[in-house]
Order: structure tokens, then C-alpha cells, then sequence
């Protein structure tokens, strides 16, 4: 399961410089330039420019209550321990803010950069995988795919902990692929150990940031994938799990023990974010007929359709079922989206950890394919594909300009720069006797990096409007609410206006509480939804009280007012 010679030895030079008597030092460029065109996706267009969402501020807004509480150890949001994630984004953040002069208000950049991190070790780890398992062409071709992948792009501009999740995972997974090829090949026992005790290590720092959901099935996936290809003897020498579920469990444990002694409740949050998901009385038994995990990752991978559709046929590509090393890859992947399968909770960034792998079989796959096609002498097919996806991905960006309608409409600019490495991609299929795979596979990704960059830097609404919504809203808001202002909401978190006024925002559910809240807070302001819907139907203050609508705003969900709410001299 070493790289396959055939695919090493296919020629690189037209695409990357690459030469045998400088092969090192080439690859060492090869791999800061595809770190710097990851860095540049991660983070153009990542500052205040594109709004937090509501998902964001829970590790911001904790991070600056952590702060603002001395606690180190347990998270707090709202005044209440935020327990469903583990610390290691909220510490991170925490930590960047220290390094930029330590003022305790986080700026939307410091709270993405551990994502951008995320992002640029999930790139390394893949460009390495992809080396090792296949050879320098399909390594670089996978790492040019995941980084100008949707998911890659989405995720490196959110501060969620997802992709310094994946980032760890992934390598975490490098380390022991890396073990098991020293492993096959009786490398000294000291290299193998070190080795694979850093793959636990990153494992264990991996669940210290959202928890064991994808660590584990990456490891039993791998354990599968090499018993199925007849590696069984190397399982137990390359990752040695006895002392590695240790160096893992000492990383991460220590805080889930200790802060289920300091927050009683904490068993039965984590219960809830874990086990209790897979478990339910009452589960759609249609559920299982539906293969989100298959599609969505699909969707993960955009603009990469056709190669991602090779993936899957990876096992039963006549060019790659010979190869033992893709199968275990695959086995991994489809290991993650059966265990995510059986969650009651899906959503399509869960599969995030797996895309430098799955990345990894596109590149193999669609560089073996191509590579058929060309020495069957059928050169035109293979032109027709590379055109095919040039101009679907070409004709996608400019139906979002066109679309009035569509979330995403990118710059002017972001156009004529994909009108402009189109044409310069189909030139340089048409003018190729013979189909170079790397140089054409290679340009694509490399000028899409600029295109999204362009657009992200230039479009807010590239992601979404909502998040727009609340940013104006929150920049009306501030002149009207000062630092002693009391402020209380209604029937909602007010997660986002917390950030963005890095303040507690008490809210409550029933009118009861809220009087009871009114009583000792008047005057003060009231933030509220106010529809005809009933669950978002502004309160019924009685007769005590009287309020003044000092602002209002439309968003996608439901209107919002501010509420001047003061005592009105009657009785109840």
C-alpha cells in the first residue's frame, strides 16, 4: 500500500515546476504555495466585511465571558456554562486575543482564526496523504481540490469549531497512515512509536474541540480498511492503541471529569449532544432510506461533481480496485457517513474531518481515469470531460450574477475573473496534442482560488442575507443603548446582538417571568419579535407598564423591535 509507482512516476513538470535532480526542493515550494493559496481563501474576506452568523458567536461571546470571568475551565454564555462543546476553540480564540493586546472584546477575525488554522492543517494534512498513498500529483491535485472546495471556503470564514476539528482529525489520520507505512516497511521501533503517539495526540486535542463523534469512527474505519486488504499483522504495531487511547485520554478526559464535578448538570448535556442521538422512540423510519451523508458530501465537495462521482465507484474502478490503499481510504469515508448515518442529528458539515480523504480518492480516481483515457488513444474524451466541468463551473458562477433572486451573486469582477481563467483552460485543453492531467486539472483550481477570493471580498451577501440583516440592525441599535443601559430580551438568545454589543442579554419565555424581570430592570429596553404568529407574537406588558417602539427591522425569519418599556403609573 505504498504510492503507487506508476502514478509517482507520471509526469508533473508541465503543472509544477517539478524536476528529479531538484525533487525535494520543489516539493517544498509546491507545498507553500498550495499553504499560501489555502491561506489566501481562509482569509480574504473574514473580517468584519462578512457578519457573524448565529452560530458564530457562541465561541466568540464565550470566549469573551471566560475572559470576562477569569474561568478558564468551564464556558459561559449568557450568564449560564455552555457545555455542549468542548473548550479548545473558546481557549484558542481566548489565546489570540491575548497575543493582539488582550482587551477581552473579540473581533470577528479572532474568532475565526483558529477555523483558518483548522483549515490550513485539513490542506497540509491531505497534500501529505495524497503524497504517501498515490505520489505528488494526485497529493497536489486533492489538496488544489479540497481547498477550493465549498466546504473548505464556507468553513475557514466561520468560527464554529468544525474545521479545526477536521483540521486535527485529519492530521491525526496522516500520522497514522504515516506509522503504518513504517509499519510495512520495519522502520526502527522508536520512529513507528513516536509516530503514532502523535496521531493520538491529535486525536485526543481533536476531541477536546468537539468531542469523539468523528475521531473514533476515523480510527475503526481505518482498522476495517486495512483488515479488508489483508494488512491485519500492521494494525496493532502502527497505532498502538493501548498507550495511544492513554495519550489521547490525557489530553482530553481531564477536563470532561473536572468540569463534571464543578457543573452538575454536565453528564446529562453530554448525554444529549452523544448518545442520545442515536436513540429514539419515535425515529421517521423513512430516515433510513435516505442517504444525506452520500449527497451531502457531495455538496461539501462542489464544484468537484464529476470527480466526487468517480470516488464512489472508487472500489469498482478497474483502475483503482487493483489498488489496496483506495479501498481503505473509501472504507474510511463510507465508516464516518454510516456511524453519522444512524445520529438523529445530520448535518452535512459533520462530514467535514473526511473531506481531505475523500479528496484524496477524487484526485486518484479522476487522475487514473484520465490517465486510461489517454492511453487507449481516446484524448477527445478526456478534453470533453475537463471541458465538461470548466464550463459547468463557469456557468454556475455566472447564473448566481444573472439571479436576482440568489444569495450569492458575486462581484463584477469575480465574473470577468471566471470568464478569464475559463477561456484560458479550455485554450489550454484544446491546445494540447495529448492531455496533460496535471497542468489542466492543476490551473482550474488555482484561478477559482482567486474567483471566490474576489467575490468574498467584494460581495457580502456571497453567504447570506440574514447575517447582514442582524449586522445593520446591531449598528442602528448601538447609539440607543449605552453601557449601563439595562437591555432584556423576549422569547429568543439574542446570541448574535450579544456579540455585537459584548454585553449578557437576559431573556425570558413567559410573560410572567418577564414582569417579574420588569419590576426590578424599569426603565430599560426590551428587545422583542413582533408577528403574527403566535410563538413570536411580542409580549402583553398589562397595564403596569408602557412601551415605545424605538426601532424596527425586517429579516428573513421574523420582524424585530427594539421596545423603551417604562412604568405606565397603573396597577395590574
Amino acid at each position: 500500500m505504498n504510492a503507487d509507482p506508476s502514478v509517482a512516476e507520471f509526469p508533473v513538470g508541465a503543472a509544477f515546476g517539478q524536476n528529479h535532480q531538484g525533487g525535494e526542493i520543489h516539493a517544498k515550494l509546491i507545498t507553500a504555495g498550495i499553504l499560501l493559496i489555502a491561506l489566501v481563501i481562509a482569509v480574504v474576506g473574514g473580517g468584519r466585511a462578512l457578519p457573524v452568523d448565529s452560530h458564530e458567536v457562541f465561541v466568540a461571546r464565550t470566549a469573551e465571558e471566560m475572559i470576562a470571568r477569569h474561568s478558564w475551565i468551564v464556558p459561559w454564555m449568557n450568564d449560564e456554562p455552555r457545555l455542549k462543546k468542548p473548550p479548545l476553540s473558546y481557549w484558542t480564540v481566548m489565546a489570540v486575543d491575548r497575543i493582539n493586546g488582550g482587551d477581552g472584546v473579540v473581533q470577528v477575525w479572532e474568532a475565526r482564526l483558529p477555523s483558518v488554522i483548522g483549515g490550513l492543517l485539513l490542506a497540509a494534512g491531505t497534500l501529505c496523504l495524497g503524497r504517501r498513498a498515490f505520489g505528488e500529483t494526485i497529493g497536489v491535485l486533492a489538496a488544489l481540490m479540497l481547498v477550493t472546495s465549498g466546504a473548505y471556503i464556507s468553513m475557514t470564514h466561520n468560527a464554529r469549531p468544525e474545521m479545526l476539528y477536521a483540521g486535527l482529525c485529519m492530521m491525526g489520520f496522516v500520522c497514522f497512515y504515516r506509522a503504518w507505512q513504517s509499519a510495512e516497511t520495519q522502520a526502527t521501533s522508536s520512529k513507528l512509536f513516536s509516530i503514532a503517539h502523535l496521531g493520538w495526540l491529535f486525536m485526543g486535542l481533536a476531541m477536546l474541540a468537539k468531542g469523539p463523534q468523528l475521531p473514533i469512527p476515523i480510527i475503526l474505519g481505518w482498522v476495517i480498511g486495512l483488515a479488508i486488504c489483508g494488512k491485519r499483522k500492521t494494525i496493532l504495531p502502527s497505532l498502538r492503541p493501548i498507550s495511544g487511547v492513554l495519550i489521547a485520554a490525557a489530553v482530553s478526559v481531564w477536563w470532561f471529569v473536572l468540569v463534571e464535578r464543578m457543573v452538575p448538570q454536565a453528564a446529562s448535556v453530554w448525554s444529549g449532544e452523544t448518545s442520545n442521538r442515536y436513540f429514539a422512540d419515535d425515529e421517521p423510519k423513512a430516515r433510513w432510506l435516505d442517504p444525506y451523508y452520500l449527497y451531502q458530501t457531495a455538496k461539501l465537495m462542489l464544484p468537484w461533481v464529476i470527480p466526487y462521482g468517480l470516488a464512489v465507484l472508487a472500489p469498482w474502478l478497474k483502475e483503482l480496485k487493483s489498488t489496496p490503499q483506495a479501498k481503505a481510504l473509501w472504507v474510511i469515508a463510507v465508516t464516518c457517513g454510516a456511524v453519522l448515518h444512524i445520529s438523529l442529528g445530520r448535518r452535512d458539515y459533520y462530514m467535514l474531518p473526511v473531506t481531505g480523504i475523500v479528496a484524496v480518492i477524487m484526485a486518484a480516481a479522476s487522475v487514473k481515469v484520465l490517465e486510461t483515457l489517454v492511453a487507449h488513444g481516446k484524448s477527445g474524451l478526456a478534453k470533453l470531460l475537463a471541458l465538461l466541468h470548466t464550463l459547468i463551473f463557469a456557468g454556475i458562477i455566472i447564473e448566481r450574477r444573472i439571479n436576482l433572486d440568489s444569495l450569492i451573486q458575486p462581484s463584477i469582477l469575480g465574473i470577468v475573473i471566471v470568464c478569464v481563467a475559463a477561456a484560458l483552460v479550455i485554450v489550454l485543453i484544446l491546445s494540447q496534442r495529448s492531455i496533460s492531467i496535471a497542468s489542466s486539472c492543476a490551473l482550474l483550481p488555482m484561478l477559482a482560488a482567486v474567483v471566490f477570493s474576489v467575490t468574498a471580498e467584494n460581495t457580502r451577501s456571497l453567504w447570506d442575507v440574514e447575517r447582514v440583516t442582524r449586522l445593520q440592525f446591531c449598528d442602528q441599535l448601538a447609539p440607543l443603548i449605552a453601557p449601563d443601559t439595562k437591555l432584556i430580551g423576549w422569547q429568543d438568545r439574542w446570541e448574535v446582538d450579544q456579540y455585537y454589543f459584548h454585553r449578557t442579554i437576559p431573556s425570558y419565555d413567559n410573560e410572567k417571568d418577564l414582569r417579574t424581570a420588569l419590576d426590578q430592570q424599569v426603565p430599560c429596553l426590551l428587545l422583542t419579535t413582533n408577528d403574527e404568529d403566535r410563538s413570536y407574537a411580542a409580549p402583553n406588558l398589562g397595564s403596569k407598564y408602557q412601551h415605545e417602539v424605538l426601532l424596527r427591522t425586517e429579516t428573513q425569519t421574523r420582524p424585530i423591535e427594539l421596545w423603551r418599556v417604562t412604568r405606565s403609573g397603573k396597577s395590574d
